[in-house]
């Protein structure tokens, strides 16, 4: 681990002041072939993209389609993620390549579509444009219905990456964080950097200790956010220190359902779901075996409106997984 993170960031600092040396891409890579991505995702441990871009005469569809995806720094976020778009038409002039997307085809572009219909709408409509973040094994991590700026689905992006992928998540910091580790280097408070809310923070943080093995590195780490948890991991074996690290970041993840639920208490699940029931009251009253007993119960797949309803606000979420995907999402 070590030896390649040192790579990594020699690499990285070998890159000129402006970002990133990249291949001239043009846009998003849109993955060909619906079913075959959803498997490669799977066995490569890769969160998923899906773009709903489904409206080709309207605004916002096309701010998405000829602007949005074509953002330099939205390109690089999405190169770990295996990247879908869905639309119901077909472009092609000559060949199969889609020439409103790229390097996919329509056919996949089509199919893509059917498969977000299936997921997302009861009545055979849906908005678009939208844009949703599966983990590699198809749970929903997060869905925006709209127009999205690029930053912000950059952002997504990169938190998808290090809550799903943290070995891509460290690759992807080496690639497109050239200026802040550089002026970390020159002094910036890690802490502060910490707090302005890169989600790639941790990522960067944890190759510099690499490089160095400077304990501030450490230190600054234990502020990082519960879905930093999974890059501290990879390290444990590393370094005893990162024993404490880990500790700090998992320990947040009590203090997080607590504030998740201070003044506003969630919906409790209907009485038939006694086991829920009990995990919600612990939970509310800051018990820490709320969590525990919360997972416990999701041992089995739910489903239903209200049991959906009351553990979606329970999460923060305007939609949740799977009825099979609870126990993984509220595992995180």
């Amino acid at each position: 681990m070590r030896a390649v993170g040192k790579s990594i960031l020699v690499a990285l600092l070998l890159v000129p002041a402006g970002g990133l040396a990249q291949e001239p891409t043009q846009q998003v890579a849109w993955a060909r072939d619906l079913n075959a991505t959803l498997a490669r995702a799977r066995t490569e441990n890769r969160p998923i993209l899906i773009a709903i871009n489904a409206l080709d005469n309207e605004g916002g569809n096309n701010f998405m389609a000829h602007t949005g995806y074509r953002e330099p720094s939205l390109v690089a976020a999405t190169r770990p993620l295996a990247c879908l778009i869905a639309n119901p038409n077909d472009h092609r002039r000559r060949g199969d390549t889609c020439p409103r997307y790229g390097a996919t085809d329509c056919k996949t572009h089509r199919d893509v579509l059917t498969y977000a219909l299936r997921r997302w709408s009861n009545q055979g409509d849906i908005i678009s444009p939208q844009h949703a973040l599966l983990a590699p094994d198809g749970t929903l991590l997060w869905r925006q219905e709209y127009v999205i700026q690029p930053n912000a689905l950059q952002a997504q992006c990169e938190k998808a990456v290090v809550r799903t992928a943290p070995k891509l998540a460290l690759e992807l910091a080496a690639q497109t964080r050239a200026a802040a580790t550089k002026t970390l280097m020159s002094g910036t408070d890690p802490k502060a950097y910490l707090k302005l809310g890169d989600p790639l923070a941790p990522a960067v943080l944890l190759l510099l200790w690499e490089e160095d093995e400077d304990a501030k590195w450490l230190d600054a780490l234990k502020q990082a956010p519960p879905s930093a948890f999974g890059l501290v991991r990879l390290y444990i074996e590393e370094d005893d220190a990162f024993l404490a690290v880990a500790k700090a970041i998992d320990a947040k993840k009590g203090a997080w359902w607590q504030k998740r639920l201070k003044g506003r208490p969630a919906k409790a699940p209907p009485p038939h779901d006694a086991k829920l029931r009990k995990a919600f009251g612990a939970l509310k009253r800051g018990d820490k075996s709320g969590l525990a007993a919360l997972l416990a119960a999701l041992d089995h797949p739910v489903d239903g409106p209200e049991v959906r309803a009351a553990l979606a606000e329970l999460a923060g979420m305007d939609h949740g997984p799977a009825p099979d995907g609870w126990k993984e999402h509220f595992s995180r």
